[in-house]
């Protein structure tokens, strides 16, 4: 069983997604983030609801990502 259902619109460049304990969705606009920084979305953050394109924080890459660079 999985908690998150998604949802990836690639003609209108939308990811959504929700957790199967809450009835909100949020969503995030994909041509409006920085694809070339690492960042990331606290998934428990409270009011995780509608367009979060704007609540990712930057963070330090996985660690795997560095391997052979």
């Amino acid at each position: 069983m999985s908690i998150w259902r998604t949802l990836a619109d690639l003609t209108h460049r939308v990811y959504a997604f929700e957790s199967s304990f809450s009835a909100d969705i949020a969503w995030t606009r994909l041509d409006r983030v920085d694809v070339t920084r690492a960042a990331r979305l606290d998934p428990t953050a409270d009011n995780l609801v509608g367009d979060v394109t704007g609540r990712y924080e930057p963070r330090e890459p996985f660690t795997f990502a560095l391997a052979g660079v």
